[in-house]
């Protein structure tokens, strides 16, 4: 399964993303089948709350520098990261943060928070 980000809103250190199932879409003559967002794909809400910092990457140039577990089909926790180090001035110590990471088709969203992210089906 691939996803794609459609939507990012930060307010109050809580961020919430809005991600879209890629399905195939009809020929374009260049590609094949092209992943496309239409009126069957599911759109998933990923809310994270006390949110300590967060960054993207484009897909191609992301790098994991721990273990991961995963929470869903494109959310997975990393344990043990660098980045989870950085936490501390602000928000959660780099003991209570945890470094969760939202994958998409040419995006990757990462995550310092203390609080796991609620992830809820908006669109069938």
């Amino acid at each position: 399964m691939f996803y794609d980000l459609v939507e990012i809103i930060w307010k109050e250190a809580t961020v919430s993303l809005k991600i879209a199932e890629l399905l195939e879409g009809e020929p374009d003559g260049c590609v094949g089948l092209p992943l496309v967002i239409d009126e069957r794909s599911k759109v998933f809400e990923v809310t994270l709350s006390n949110v300590y910092e967060f960054k993207s990457v484009s897909e191609p140039f992301f790098h994991l520098d721990g273990e991961r577990q995963k929470v869903n089909n494109f959310v997975w926790e990393a344990i043990g990261s660098e980045y989870r180090k950085t936490a501390g001035f602000y928000g959660p110590t780099p003991e209570t943060a945890r470094h969760f990471i939202i994958f998409t088709e040419t995006l990757v969203f990462e995550v310092l928070s203390n609080t796991a992210p609620i992830i809820s089906l908006v669109q069938k």
